[in-house]
């Protein structure tokens, strides 16, 4: 009997410092760079060309240079992390980025040095990237691990949720520059104690254990089919979802949907963002992954499509839901299907390539999203994206027989509560 309580005590603290694991990484995620500066962007472009006469067209465009910065640092990042690990790229990253937002407060004279100071910014921020995070998570988790990414990934829904309506508060309650300000001041506020106390490194995994300590270099991967319908399908998707979010609460204001409003709609994508996430992390432990990231591509496409629409404001609710259901799951899918696909070994160098491609969607999705716009309205230029959503589902599709559920499937919902069985233990 005592060591069937020592063993349910051991457990209990095993689960504890997964919880921590997962808090910590969480909370990293919430303060990236995607949810402050990438996803709350969009509410203050309408802001900055209000108060100085920039051209929104111009503004509007930094927002997809900042994600291709992302995504041309993402592979030398990912390389990096395999050197020095995810807490160090953390404690390095949050005062980094923190600086990167007080700059875009302070240096801005002009439109073009706004979009300059944007790169900049972007540049200092990309130890924020969710490479870190993903790394602590699919490094110390086997047989929970879509599930725990999938928590952790909803902390995003969550940063995303937040910062575009405090980035208004601190608009109309200052000015957009001392926003960026104290936006910076915040993630360093909650970022660093975040960094010490609870963000850690993996585990080391023992090769024998765990099959996928090993597993294909960079260059092996590259040569891999799977790889490059990964890098297409995710290009697509985030070209989509990235687009729909800078650009909603433009098409809202176009439309006639007050900035509160149009930031309590996108604040709505990020609550859909956190519940997604988690249900959809928590399936790919059960399911057949590609058939789930399959499905759940197809809920941006039909929010797309009702966004063009342009009929009631809350038609713009259940898009803004829809769109937050996909929103995101691309980084959760990359990580969990690269994981099982490519091994851990180069799992940083490998992801930091796959990111390459989200990021690179995430910067030309609003660049072509606005052109069409430009040239033909908001309309057509919605069910474009929306078509590539789905293109991205199809995609997926493709690799159905490289991730069959019988192979990879979590042994079951009783493997997610391990305290559950020792507490039948003790009852008998």
């Amino acid at each position: 009997m005592k060591s069937t309580h020592s063993e349910l005590a051991t457990t209990e603290l095993s689960v504890l410092r997964q919880l921590l694991v997962v808090l910590g990484a969480g909370f990293g995620v919430m303060l990236g760079c995607g949810p402050i500066l990438f996803y709350s962007f969009g509410v203050m472009v309408r802001p900055i060309t209000e108060a100085t006469g920039w051209d929104r067209a111009h503004i509007a465009s930094a927002g997809g240079m900042a994600a291709i910065v992302f995504g041309v640092m993402s592979p030398m990042i990912g390389a990096l992390l395999d050197k020095i690990k995810p807490r160090r790229m953390a404690l390095l990253g949050i005062p980094t980025f923190g600086i990167g937002l007080m700059l875009l407060g302070v240096l801005p004279q002009s439109s073009s040095t706004f979009v300059a100071t944007m790169v900049v910014a972007a540049a200092l921020s990309t130890l924020q990237l969710p490479h870190a995070y993903n790394y602590v998570i699919v490094g110390t988790f086997e047989k929970q691990r879509g599930l725990a990414l999938g928590l952790v990934l909803s902390f995003a829904g969550i940063g995303i949720a937040l910062a575009a309506p405090y980035a208004a508060y601190l608009i109309r309650t200052f000015d957009w520059r001392v926003a960026y300000m104290l936006m910076g001041v915040t993630v360093i506020l909650i970022g660093l104690p975040n960094a010490f106390w609870l963000v850690r490194d993996p585990p080391a995994r023992d090769p024998v254990a765990h099959t996928e300590t090993g597993g294909h270099t960079l260059q092996q991967a590259m040569k891999d089919r799977r790889f490059w319908v990964l890098m297409t399908a995710f290009a697509l998707i985030a070209a989509a979802v990235g687009a729909a979010t800078v650009h909603l609460p433009v098409v809202l204001g176009d439309r006639g949907i007050s900035g509160e409003t149009a930031a309590t709609v996108v604040s709505l994508v990020g609550i859909a963002t956190i519940v997604s996430r988690v249900l959809f992390g928590f399936i790919l432990d059960q399911a057949n992954p590609v058939i789930v990231t399959s499905l759940v591509f197809l809920a941006p496409t039909v929010g797309l499509l009702l966004l063009s629409l342009n009929g009631e404001p809350a038609l713009a609710f259940v898009a803004a839901v829809l769109i937050g259901i996909g929103l995101g799951v691309e980084v959760d899918a990359v990580s969990f299907l690269g994981a099982r696909a490519f091994g851990l070994e180069h799992f940083g160098k490998i992801f930091g390539v796959l990111f390459l491609a989200i990021c690179l969607g995430l910067g030309l999705g609003p660049v072509i999203l606005a052109f069409v716009a430009r040239e033909w309205g908001y309309s057509p230029a919605l069910q474009l994206v929306s078509f590539m959503s789905f293109a991205a589902s199809l995609l997926v599709l493709t690799l159905y027989s490289s991730f069959q559920a019988s192979k990879h499937s979590s042994p079951g919902v009783s493997r997610l509560l391990p305290i559950s069985r020792h507490l039948v233990r003790v009852s008998d």
